[in-house]
């Protein structure tokens, strides 16, 4: 199955032409971050449009990675070259967009309004305003509401863009993740449909999907002990100094104390105006996050492989699928069962995939005191 790049207008997704580019490093994705890489044009190849130079318009250009069933992956332009027997482009993933535009005056009521609303609310006004407003960017909105709400407020007077807004509700416990989601209109392939979607957790659950050591060219664990990685006694602070400057109380894991670990401290810098209960919310999603250090696992997929999970194939970011993974003579772990891919990335070699490396995120324990 071989990867092709197509030429998009960033607004409407309708197709211009398909170019002969070379990826310069690994494609990748995460959930609600954006990524970026660097790609080159073969100007003098004969399956490059002679007007390249025209088409390519760097305020409305989309890059689009395709597997020949669907789209994988989607850029616009940060950069470019030109001059040498190859033009060079910078792509920043669809993700960057919401860091392009500010936040619009909003207030949002505890009790009223869910986060994903506010979500959506804010990317509305620019991001996924209707193509028939003017500097839309054209995207479509996929949101399933969190069960979480709060009180936020956001006004046009403030540099505030609407991708560090999302950041800081991602902060707490619970709070809205997002992605970007792509797909051909219809089997015409003439028009890329962008969807930002919105939920607690995206992502499908998709139990079909196994990954075994048959498909593994390595396995990596990575841990993180790191100050920022690594505590059991969290405290969550707002904007201010001295006795004025708001904080949570501390959250502890008090069954990691007592089992002789040593009190591990971190602060957490709060963004936005926070009330005191978000402080809270950020505190304890920062224990969670952090009273076992970073852990994840990494395994390097050779796809070309009979049977092995593909990207946008099989699975994307956010998405839970199987693990069947055994001892290996250099780790003596195993792994068996369901794992969330919470990002993947790909190096490319030619017109396919060389290798995919799926994260998957490994939970905490559970027990908090």
């Amino acid at each position: 199955m071989s990867l092709t790049w197509f030429l998009c207008d960033l607004r409407s997704g309708d197709m211009i032409a398909d170019l002969p580019l070379s990826v310069n490093g690994s494609v990748e994705k995460t959930i609600s971050e954006s990524s970026s890489i660097g790609v080159t044009l073969a100007i003098h190849s004969d399956a490059c449009p002679k007007n390249w130079s025209t088409l390519v318009d760097p305020m409305r250009a989309m890059f689009i990675l395709d597997d020949g069933v669907n789209p994988i992956q989607g850029y616009y332009v940060s950069g470019d070259t030109a001059g040498e027997p190859t033009a060079a482009f910078t792509l920043t993933s669809l993700e960057g967009i919401p860091g392009e535009t500010y936040c619009r005056t909003h207030d949002f009521t505890e009790g009223v309004d869910d986060e994903s609303t506010v979500v959506a609310t804010l990317l509305a006004d620019v991001v996924s305003a209707p193509l028939s407003t003017p500097g839309s960017f054209g995207f479509v909105l996929d949101v399933t509401p969190t069960g979480k709400s709060g009180d936020y407020s956001y006004t046009f007077e403030e540099d505030r863009t609407v991708g560090d807004a999302i950041s800081d509700l991602a902060q707490a416990e619970g709070g809205p993740e997002w992605t970007v989601r792509l797909r051909w209109e219809d089997a015409t392939r003439r028009r890329i449909i962008k969807t930002i979607v919105i939920g607690p957790k995206v992502g499908a659950v998709i139990d079909s999907v196994v990954v075994e050591n048959i498909h593994l060219s390595k396995r990596i664990r990575n841990g993180s002990y790191t100050r920022g990685n690594r505590a059991v006694h969290v405290i969550a602070t707002g904007d201010g100094s001295g006795e004025g400057r708001p904080m949570s109380a501390a959250h502890v894991d008090a069954d990691a104390l007592d089992s002789g670990v040593p009190q591990w401290e971190v602060r957490i810098s709060a963004k936005g105006d926070l009330d005191d209960a978000q402080l809270e919310n950020v505190a304890f999603a920062g224990l969670v996050r952090r009273r076992r250090g970073a852990r994840t696992w990494e395994a390097e997929l050779t796809v070309t492989v009979r049977g092995c999970p593909r990207p946008g194939r099989d699975f994307n970011a956010g998405d839970t699928i199987r693990i069947d993974s055994g001892p290996l003579p250099d780790d003596p772990e195993q792994w068996r069962g369901l794992a969330r891919v919470i990002g993947w990335r790909a190096d490319i070699a030619g017109d396919d995939f060389r290798t995919v490396t799926p994260v998957f995120y490994m939970p905490p324990e559970e027990f908090v005191s």
